[in-house]
């Protein structure tokens, strides 16, 4: 006999099924040779506090040759994933007791899901103005990570060396326009020509290397030194991991 406990999350009604019309995906699945139905899962009261507005998970029917009925997303895969964390979420709260650290846990992995999913404004992202070379104060991982420049060091006029920041890149770049005659008026060339010098200062560095390494040899010029093959440093992955937890967590509310 199942235990009390059994009995009531068998009795808990988490939503119903709305029949639908059929959309693309159910018609490319027809045109497969399937037979589908479209639906739409509908959260209950309870369930329905824990989620966004007016959300719901459209799925289709399908029944192939073998008459066996199978059930699968009507969307495409990350659109599913995201709606399937949330009302999972919201379900599972109506079947465990989930502690406040619980619950943070999981939409903090919800989170990092969606934003791993960024690639296309990450890859659309560019450099033009000096102010995105630096760090707002929320993305700081302490008093000295002011920039996104590397640890790169120059030398001053005065003979002196010190580590390239935001300032010296625009400085350099700048000079550089007067001495090559191009013009640097805009922040973007001066980023852009501070960046070229910077690199043709690290080409001592490209000895050991061959025309077909671009890549590294573009690595090494820009970030000092060539990460591409290298080991996962434990030590570095926790950093990273930590810092990025730490971020995302203040947005959780």
């Amino acid at each position: 006999m199942p235990n009390k406990r059994q009995q009531d999350l068998t009795a808990v009604r988490f939503g119903k099924v709305e029949p639908q019309e059929a959309d693309s995906f159910v018609e490319r699945t027809q045109a497969a040779g399937f037979t589908a139905d479209a639906i739409d899962w509908i959260p209950n009261r309870r369930v329905l506090r824990l989620v966004p507005h007016g959300f719901r998970l459209p799925l289709q029917v399908v029944c192939g040759a073998d008459g066996l009925r199978r059930i699968s997303p009507r969307c495409d895969a990350r659109e599913f994933l995201k709606r399937s964390a949330c009302g999972g979420l919201a379900v599972l709260q109506r079947v465990r007791r989930l502690t406040r650290e619980d619950r943070q846990t999981h939409r903090l992995m919800s989170f990092l899901f969606q934003w791993s999913f960024s690639d296309r404004r990450l890859l659309s992202r560019t450099i033009q103005r000096a102010e995105d070379l630096r760090l707002r104060q929320s993305e700081r991982g302490g008093n000295s990570d002011r920039d996104i420049l590397p640890d790169i060091e120059i030398t001053t006029h005065l003979g002196k060396t010190k580590r390239l920041t935001p300032e010296e890149l625009l400085s350099c770049g700048r000079k550089s326009g007067r001495e090559r005659g191009i013009s640097s008026e805009t922040v973007s060339s001066q980023i852009h020509l501070g960046l070229l010098e910077v690199a043709g200062r690290s080409m001592d560095r490209l000895s050991a290397l061959q025309p077909e390494d671009t890549p590294a040899i573009i690595r090494i010029s820009l970030l000092g030194h060539d990460q591409g093959e290298r080991s996962e440093d434990a030590e570095r992955v926790d950093l990273v991991e930590e810092r990025l937890i730490e971020a995302v967590q203040k947005h959780l509310d």
